[in-house]
């Protein structure tokens, strides 16, 4: 399986809460947290179960609430795909 990107991101937010939040989503906010970025604990819960059903990943939910940020999502989700977990998101 390919890199979960931050490209990948971005549609998968828009497929889940709207064109208009996937925009929030770029390089300079990966740090910033989802709750900022106007994604809210649902849409959280909602974007991780679509990438969840998209790449045959699993993600237990008290597992969510720490995914805070963008990169801290990649980055996991990239880790479960088998990619290494130290390369940069922006990257």
């Amino acid at each position: 399986m390919k890199e979960f990107s931050l490209a990948d991101l971005r549609q998968t937010v828009a497929a889940c809460v709207g064109t208009g939040n996937a925009d929030v989503v770029d390089k300079a906010s990966l740090d910033v947290s989802f709750m900022d970025l106007g994604l809210d604990s649902l849409a959280l819960y909602e974007l991780v179960t679509r990438i969840q059903d998209d790449l045959s990943v699993s993600i237990v939910d008290e597992e969510i609430d720490e995914l805070k940020t963008p990169r801290l999502l990649l980055g996991r989700v990239n880790e479960l795909l088998g990619h290494t977990a130290g390369r940069r998101a922006d990257a």
